[in-house]
């Protein structure tokens, strides 16, 4: 990782693979994957909260559905 920030110009897709291959492995994506879940709980909490109409409430939670797999 070091020497990949360390690289000048633009990356080879042979160094973003390896790069996206090693930040998967150390966890990164399950980590993100599961912050990103937990940020759309709050935030429908949030919004449930607010007492928004049915409808936008309802497409919120559809968005999240199709955003977030």
């Amino acid at each position: 990782m070091a020497e990949f920030y360390r690289g000048d110009g633009e990356p080879a897709k042979e160094q973003l693979a390896a790069v996206a291959d090693l930040i998967d492995r150390c966890g990164g994506r399950a980590w993100t994957r599961e912050q990103n879940h937990e940020h759309m709980r709050l935030a429908l909490q949030s919004l449930q909260e607010a007492d928004p109409p049915p409808a936008v409430y309802r497409d919120a939670v559809t968005l999240a559905d199709i955003y977030l797999v």
